[in-house]
């Protein structure tokens, strides 16, 4: 059986990881975001332009999906955002992974390095000899998107991400890459 930390937790270290991530320099305004799931069927995420925020987010500025991105429960803000559309990666990999709880998606200042050199992320600490190397997928985003136009797709995104189909398209290529073998989406 598969045991989950109550949400009120959850949130409360998300924002403060939010706001670490921040102060130290591991998150920028073009890209953080945050999830854990709550239970089988909740996934706790923050909400579309977080770093905009600078990270100044409180536990009103999460909001509550399912692992098929869909809306479980608005932001108590009352802003009526969505998740950024990047999220369908985590929850495809909890799909894949069942023993994933969390992930975090941030273009830190070194990561980014590699990313742009195509390669992989060797373990530099004790801790991250658990994890071994990171490898780096590689993507072309502005093909994805471009295959999405030219293709004349009509996709819908689910309810709890942001409305941008083209990204949500140039996402689940991603989610491929990363998850290897995720569930076949109809388009």
């Amino acid at each position: 059986m598969r045991t989950y930390r109550d949400e009120s937790t959850i949130r409360a270290e998300m924002v403060d990881m939010l706001r670490s991530m921040w102060d130290r320099g591991h998150a920028n305004t073009t890209g953080v975001s945050i999830s854990e799931c709550s239970s089988d069927t909740r996934v706790v995420v923050d909400q579309s332009g977080t770093g905009f925020k600078r990270c100044k987010v409180s536990e009103d500025d999460l909001l509550v999906i399912d692992r098929d991105c869909n809306l479980i429960e608005d932001a108590p803000n009352g802003s009526h955002r969505r998740a950024p559309v990047n999220v369908v990666i985590q929850t495809e990999y909890y799909k894949v992974n069942p023993l994933a709880r969390a992930c975090v998606h941030c273009h830190a200042p070194y990561t980014q390095v590699f990313a742009c050199e195509g390669k992989a992320i060797p373990p530099y600490t004790l801790q991250a000899l658990l994890m071994g190397e990171v490898p780096c997928v590689m993507s072309d985003d502005r093909a994805h998107k471009r295959a999405y136009h030219d293709a004349s797709m009509q996709l819908t995104v689910p309810s709890g991400l942001h409305d941008r189909p083209e990204v949500y398209y140039a996402m689940l290529q991603v989610a491929q890459g990363c998850c290897g073998g995720v569930r076949a989406t109809t388009w």
